[in-house]
């Protein structure tokens, strides 16, 4: 007999799946998605309903080398025009 440790996908994450055409079989799975894509997608409670709360990460990341040198590297990619399109309402500006 086989387990699933994950999660069901939650209410906002499938939100956002299916706003951006993704599917995912589970929490975790979601998650990873949304990192892909340098999304953190959060629930928030609006009355009785449950939406998503997107924050759109940094483009670029950074670090020091053992030289002292500052580098910075892109992280993640562009969401497309349609991508933006369809997740804007629920955007932290």
């Amino acid at each position: 007999m086989q387990y699933n440790d994950e999660y069901p996908v939650g209410k906002a994450q499938q939100i956002v799946l299916i706003a951006l055409g993704l599917k995912a079989s589970g929490a975790t799975s979601a998650n990873e998605l949304f990192e892909s894509l340098g999304l953190v997608v959060r629930p928030v409670r609006q009355g009785r309903a449950s939406v998503p709360e997107i924050t759109l990460k940094s483009r670029y990341v950074g670090g020091w080398n053992e030289g002292g040198d500052g580098d910075s590297w892109r992280a993640y990619g562009d969401l497309s025009a349609a991508q933006m399109q369809a997740i804007s309402e629920w955007l932290v500006k």
